[in-house]
């Protein structure tokens, strides 16, 4: 999902969420600014929703106010050892058998 506000088309930008979490796929998301839909943004991640989606002021206090929160996700997650994993990884890309 990119762009000013929100995706093009929220429906099919949920479904793709929750059928990329019923893959196994954990999904975060991260929005900066004022113009974010912030509804959208917590209907795409995975639960919880409160540590999964992260917001930032603008986009320029983006590394300020998002980073901490990602690196916790990657670190302290139950995923954790699969984020760092580079087979895991393109397993999910569908590159390694």
């Amino acid at each position: 999902m990119t762009g000013v506000g929100g995706s093009s088309n929220q429906w099919q930008t949920q479904q793709q969420a929750y059928l990329a979490r019923q893959a196994g796929i954990h999904v975060v998301a991260v929005g900066a600014g004022r113009w974010l839909d912030r509804y959208e943004l917590n209907n795409v991640v995975s639960q919880p929703r409160t540590v999964n989606a992260i917001f930032a002021d603008s986009f320029s206090t983006l590394q300020r106010d998002a980073s901490a929160a990602v690196l916790n996700i990657i670190c302290n997650s139950e995923y954790s050892a699969e984020f760092l994993n580079p087979v895991y990884t393109m397993k999910l890309a569908g590159r390694a058998g």
